[in-house]
């Protein structure tokens, strides 16, 4: 440790000059050292300017030492931290000024005299705890009065997280070993004494589904407003007279507890051996331009200027929010509705001609300010009597990206619609993962690779629909589409704007004899049509058909952070007990998923019947879906 007797003494001493010395020749072997300038300690620099040593000196002989400057971090000597993990010899580490505390914790008390009659609250708790800090550890202990030491004791009960139940167990271990040990003798008793330091918190009822705090106005409330589920934890009625003599206590099915932060701040300042420290970004640190403070950050200046009456006061604290487990991005949360965030890393990779045109049009024909122009271009280029409506919708396509890009060259129509006309970079990111709308989607290629399923998507769209080749009057309904996620790429239009598509395989679908949508992967559609916006599908997923494994059954998927609240569920729906069900005393020890309380029924199936099921499932595993030229559908989405 660093000698600092001599700083006390006269200035023209001669200890004083020797000590002086003896300051900086520690400072420029050990201390933080710039062009053999080091930061002047005096009370006027304030360790605020690079000097070189004869100035320092000259400085520290006229002015002294800067006030509070006691822990010499700038010049050699390591801050104190408490070692954790390891022993320390040094006696004065371990010293607990429990008097200090004391008077930085209750100052006004303190200083307001020792009368005891008509104290306020504040004053009990004063006197209680100075009480307790005059009181022996045990006879004769000179170390640790019982307050200090049941605070170092809780403090390393909160460092290691020892249980409560632990914490108590080692307090008796202890009373039992030492019998005159002064020591509160299970952890609410400790939590009770120490409270007073500032060290609490606050409980408050919450709602057992998450739904309100039961606070403020709502304080007295015995169930929850949202979704009317009860404060308290129900327990089963029983009939005995004493039991209905006894005042029943209700218990809380959830409890938040809070750690106020505002008297935990207050606490800061109250003592003068933090508050120092906490004003020293605006009356010690260095301003020669280095980075060596958040201070010195540019975040930091900025936010002094927008909100300069805050800054103004130095003691003002500036809080990095962190929060933690409650305001962290889920791994399925969007970063913004309908743009999303991709998973994993990007691949940059050249998308072809035939893709880029389908990508690009399927853009264009989804943009509300080029709906005009695909009218305009159906009216003067095309006549629906001379080709077929599915060729025409194939050929469109190409036509009017082409068309699209000629006609607005020389047109005054808005910057963002002439860099649509231009069409987007051939240059694509590709990602194997994507999260939109609270989904959590992943290519089929990455999906081979899991057990889990988030390929499978779903869309709704409005499509015309045509009754014949010749029908010119098209009949527009809302039409689900499904499919599974081939690639996922983000279109680049130069910088000015970038949309991600999700190209798929889209499959041919029906529904059954019971209403349940179902689809074939044996028979895809709309081939030439495979990208849609990631923005505009939800998540389905595939089960399979036990008897056929082209054939898939179509169940919805609820997004990853959203909740259904019970809608469909009834009051008046008939609870089963699940034990009762199923038979579990078999020899072999399981479980028997075969009802036992029911009597077995037969239906009986016609023949007949049972061959034409078969026929009409055989032909559709015959029959081919090969491409957009044999379906009449001219698709475009709202």
């Amino acid at each position: 440790m660093i000698k600092k007797d001599w700083v006390e003494l006269p200035p023209h001493s001669q200890s004083y000059k020797d000590g002086v010395n003896y300051f900086l020749d520690i400072a420029f072997t050990k201390g933080m050292v710039e062009e053999e300038e080091i930061l002047c300690p005096c009370s006027i620099c304030c360790n605020d300017s690079w000097e070189v040593r004869d100035v320092v000196y000259d400085h520290l002989y006229s002015k002294g030492f800067v006030k509070g400057y006691t822990e010499w971090i700038y010049h050699g000597e390591d801050e104190s931290l408490i070692d954790l993990d390891g022993d320390s010899d040094d006696e004065t580490s371990s010293h607990d000024d429990i008097d200090g505390l004391l008077f930085e914790t209750f100052k006004d008390v303190a200083e307001g005299g020792g009368v005891h009659e008509g104290i306020n609250e504040d004053a009990k708790k004063f006197y209680k705890l100075v009480d307790d800090a005059n009181q022996e550890l045990y006879p004769g202990c000179e170390k640790f009065s019982s307050l200090s030491f049941t605070i170092r004791i809780y403090l390393l009960k909160c460092l290691h997280g020892w249980s409560n139940a632990s914490f108590t167990a080692l307090v008796e271990l202890l009373k039992e070993a030492m019998p005159d040990l002064n020591i509160p003798v299970s952890f609410n008793k400790t939590k009770s004494m120490i409270k007073d330091l500032g060290l609490d918190y606050k409980k408050i009822d919450a709602c057992p589904n998450n739904c309100m705090l039961f606070w403020k106005d709502h304080g007295k409330d015995d169930s929850c407003h949202i979704c009317g589920t009860s404060r308290w934890i129900e327990y089963p009625e029983v009939a005995n007279d004493l039991e209905e003599s006894i005042k029943a206590h209700k218990v809380p099915a959830k409890v938040l507890r809070h750690f106020p932060l505002i008297p935990r701040l207050k606490r800061l300042f109250m003592c003068s051996k933090t508050a120092d420290t906490l004003r020293w970004h605006a009356d010690h640190h260095s301003r020669d331009g280095k980075l060596r403070h958040p201070a010195d950050a540019q975040a930091w200046k900025d936010f002094d200027a927008k909100h300069s009456d805050f800054a103004r006061e130095t003691r003002n604290i500036r809080l990095g929010l962190a929060n933690t487990r409650m305001n962290r991005m889920t791994r399925n949360s969007d970063d913004t509705p309908n743009i999303g965030h991709p998973i994993g890393g990007k691949k940059l990779i050249f998308l072809d001609h035939k893709s880029l045109n389908q990508a690009h049009g399927y853009i264009l024909f989804n943009c509300d300010e080029v709906q005009e122009y695909v009218r305009e271009h159906e009216v003067n280029d095309h006549n629906p009597l001379k080709k077929r409506k599915s060729r025409k919708a194939n050929n469109q396509r190409e036509d009017f990206i082409q068309w699209f890009e000629t006609r607005l060259m020389d047109e005054k129509v808005t910057e963002w619609l002439k860099v649509l006309s231009r069409g987007p970079n051939d240059v694509v990111r590709r990602y194997s993962g994507y999260v939109i709308n609270g989904y959590r989607f992943h290519t089929t290629n990455r999906e081979a690779r899991i057990k889990t399923q988030n390929s499978d998507v779903t869309l709704e769209a409005v499509t015309q629909v045509l009754r014949n080749a010749k029908d010119e009057n098209p009949k527009k309904i809302c039409v689900t589409y499904y499919g599974a996620i081939k690639d996922i790429i983000e279109l680049d239009y130069y910088g000015h704007e970038k949309y991600v598509l999700f190209k798929c395989d889209w499959f041919v679908d029906e529904k059954d004899k019971y209403g349940s949508p179902l689809v074939y992967f044996n028979k895809k559609c709309y081939k030439n049509d495979p990208f849609v916006l990631a923005s505009q599908v939800q998540q389905c997923f595939f089960i399979e058909d036990p008897l056929n494994k082209n054939k898939h059954y179509v169940l919805n998927a609820l997004p990853r952070e959203s909740f259904d609240m019970g809608e469909s569920l009834s009051t008046d729906a008939q609870e089963y007990d699940i034990s009762t069900n199923l038979n579990t005393l078999r020899d072999d020890c399981e479980v028997d998923l075969v009802r036992k309380d029911l009597p077995d029924d037969i239906f009986e199936i016609p023949l007949s019947e049972l061959h034409n099921q078969k026929a009409i499932e055989s032909d559709h595993s015959d029959t081919s879906y090969g491409s957009d030229d044999e379906t009449d559908y001219d698709s475009s989405t709202d």
